[in-house]
């Protein structure tokens, strides 16, 4: 799945995963790839402006420190476990996380880093 011409730097599909077996393997993959890409923001503000958010599509923005690379996906993701969550980088601190699930196809995350 491209965004404007991007591929996704960081990838967690296991809608698309049909073979259980390697389901763990790939979430290790993905913590290992949302760790390198964001260890060096741990501390920073992280603003990020959701669209089409659910069955009501729904706008909405949300502010956090990111304490945890893995808070960029924990602090955005809906209340689901059944989703897939692709991150494409537009610059060096804007992120944009499209995200699917039962509720909603192509919920857009805009996420932009500030260093602290």
């Amino acid at each position: 799945m491209k965004y404007k011409n991007k591929d996704p730097i960081v990838v967690y599909d296991p809608i698309n995963n049909l073979d259980d077996e390697y389901s763990e393997l790939n979430w290790q993959d993905f913590k290992n790839d949302l760790t390198a890409e964001f260890t060096k923001f741990l501390g920073s503000k992280v603003y990020v402006v959701g669209r089409n958010m659910g069955w009501r599509k729904l706008t909405g923005h949300k502010t956090f420190e990111l304490k945890d690379a893995m808070d960029i996906f924990y602090k955005i993701k809906p209340n689901t476990s059944e989703l897939t969550f692709y991150l494409y980088k537009i610059k060096n601190n804007d992120y944009v996380a499209k995200i699917s699930h039962h509720d909603a196809m192509g919920e857009t995350y805009e996420i932009k880093l500030k260093a602290a």
